[in-house]
């Protein structure tokens, strides 16, 4: 299985990721303004092209179990983690005071969220879904771990600004969604040479990095140069 090769070369980013600046000012729940909004800004656009991807992932697929799963994911992506006004971009808003939709007017294609989004459809078109799915699954891998890991961590949640953020992305049934990426990895894959299948695990570990860019990015307020 894909998955334990994965899991065990990803798993030293987690507490790179938890020690930054980004996810300790979560924890701490003191962020300046300005990271909040580039990481919004260019996390909209991310998500955007992420469900895009769901949409090329479900085109491609072979059956309806799969085809439903990625119909749900546009979903959640689309109208719960970036539209619900209870979700985590709306939860980084609020501590701004600042309308969600004011901050992401001026979105910014920035060069680490520039590079994430090509190394994910690269991969789809390099390996079919497999490749997508081996792309993608750090995003929701590495938030679901964090989030574990603030909670498990830390006491005093409740008076915590960015406490539905982290409730969000903490949610048990990210464990679910995992074995479905997981599963279809493997299915997808089983035609894919030994050479190819190693791609899939690079792919998740260069993702594992690009996660750890894109947090540090809003950090250093990232722009391209002139």
């Amino acid at each position: 299985m894909l998955k334990d090769e994965m899991i065990a070369k990803g798993a030293k980013y987690i507490q790179s990721i938890y020690q930054d600046p980004f996810i300790q000012g979560i924890v701490k729940g003191r962020l300046d303004h300005d990271v909040i909004c580039h990481y919004l800004q260019a996390d909209n656009i991310y998500l955007g092209k992420f469900a895009d991807i769901y949409a090329l992932c479900l085109a491609k697929s072979d059956n309806l179990r799969d085809k439903q799963f990625f119909l749900e994911q546009i979903d959640f992506t689309l109208n719960r983690e970036l539209a619900d006004g209870e979700g985590p971009h709306q939860a980084l808003a609020a501590y701004t005071n600042r309308p969600y939709q004011d901050i992401i007017e001026k979105a910014v294609w920035c060069p680490s969220a520039d590079h994430y989004i090509k190394h994910m459809y690269f991969h789809f078109y390099e390996n079919g879904i497999a490749g997508a799915l081996a792309a993608m699954s750090p995003c929701p891998w590495i938030y679901h771990q964090l989030a574990k890991k603030i909670i498990e961590e830390n006491q005093f949640l409740n008076g915590n600004p960015f406490n539905n953020w982290i409730t969000f992305y903490a949610n048990d049934t990210v464990e679910e969604l995992m074995e479905n990426y997981f599963r279809m990895m493997d299915y997808y894959a089983q035609n894919l040479s030994k050479e190819k299948q190693a791609d899939l695990v690079d792919a998740f570990v260069k993702s594992c990095q690009h996660e750890r860019r894109f947090f540090q990015m809003a950090i250093n307020q990232e722009k391209w140069e002139d």
